[in-house]
């Protein structure tokens, strides 16, 4: 029998649950008779097995195959497979065997109750069910366990559950916990990254999953100079030394204009939480001069508004103490 004509051989043919091996070897001159070493080449397996389990789901994904063939264990490697009615046929990898199982009472070859295993097994199809959802066709994302979600549909300024929200009932977000836990997505929104001079030392084992934790954490433990990402308002005025004298620095002709920054936090400004305009005492202050793309902190400093004529006095750290 060749190749072509065993793919096209039902396995069920000669029995259910049965299973048909093709192998070659060379051919004794005088009787036609195979001799050793035989080659394993294929096999054909039925969409039934002995006890009528279905098995058309199994041999769609299984890349492998483990028997017992004339007492030893083999492990057959798929390389290809094609379906038919009844059953699949599959190429394997060849695999050389010394001997073969004992003939029957018709001259067949026979390993009886050969029991075989599929590596992997699924009982359904795997890569086309529920279980194994690409990314982007995941019909409900996971809740977070402590993260909710503000209602902001109504009012941007008050959160339309806002009730809810203080007691702790509004619905959890669509965030995975560990959003705010894993070091790779918190180090660049909370823990700071290369571009920061050092970054912050922060033990994130022990704070809590919030943001505001860790925002907090990293605040109390960061180093001079280092500063999280931030959001900047800029305004336009010039720079002195501390020492320099006020009504001198607000009655000059002439000065040298320079862009001025400041981290913008909201604060209540007459009765209203919004983000302010210029800066407040605790604000930090950073400057750029001549359209430089880096930015350094004010410090030691009076930093002076031309558009609302007020000087910003600043500490070693660029942090606002007072304002004239």
């Amino acid at each position: 029998m060749n190749l072509e004509e065993f793919i096209n051989t039902n396995p069920n043919f000669y029995g259910n649950g049965n299973a048909n091996l093709f192998y070659s070897s060379s051919i004794s001159g005088s009787d036609d008779i195979p001799i050793a070493p035989f080659v394993i080449q294929g096999l054909s397996i039925p969409n039934t097995d002995l006890n009528s389990n279905n098995l058309v789901s199994p041999l769609k994904e299984v890349t492998k195959f483990k028997f017992d063939f004339a007492g030893s264990r083999i492990e057959a490697t798929i390389t290809g497979r094609q379906k038919k009615n009844d059953y699949t046929y599959f190429s394997i990898e060849p695999i050389t065997v010394g001997t073969l199982p004992d003939e029957n009472s018709g001259g067949s070859r026979i390993e009886d109750e050969s029991e075989f295993v599929f590596n992997p097994y699924f009982e359904s199809g795997y890569f086309n069910n529920d279980y194994n959802p690409l990314q982007g066709n995941s019909t409900l994302l996971l809740r977070n366990s402590a993260t909710m979600v503000v209602d902001r549909q109504a009012s941007q300024i008050t959160p339309g559950n806002l009730d809810a929200l203080i007691a702790g009932t509004a619905e959890k977000a669509e965030i995975v916990d560990s959003f705010n836990t894993t070091a790779g997505l918190i180090s660049g929104r909370h823990v700071g990254s290369k571009t920061t001079s050092g970054g912050a030392k922060v033990d994130i084992s022990a704070v809590s999953s919030s943001k505001e934790s860790f925002t907090r954490a990293v605040i109390a433990n960061q180093g001079k100079n280092i500063e999280p990402a931030v959001v900047f308002k800029s305004f336009e005025g010039s720079e002195h030394p501390q020492d320099a004298i006020t009504s001198t620095i607000k009655g000059l002709a002439e000065r040298e204009k320079i862009n001025i920054f400041f981290k913008e936090f909201r604060a209540t400004i007459s009765g209203i939480l919004q983000y302010p305009n210029f800066p407040a005492v605790g604000s930090t202050v950073f400057l750029n001069k001549e359209d430089s793309k880096e930015l350094r902190k004010a410090a030691t400093a009076k930093v002076y508004s031309i558009q609302t004529d007020q000087i910003f006095i600043t500490n070693e750290s660029g942090l606002v103490t007072s304002i004239e």
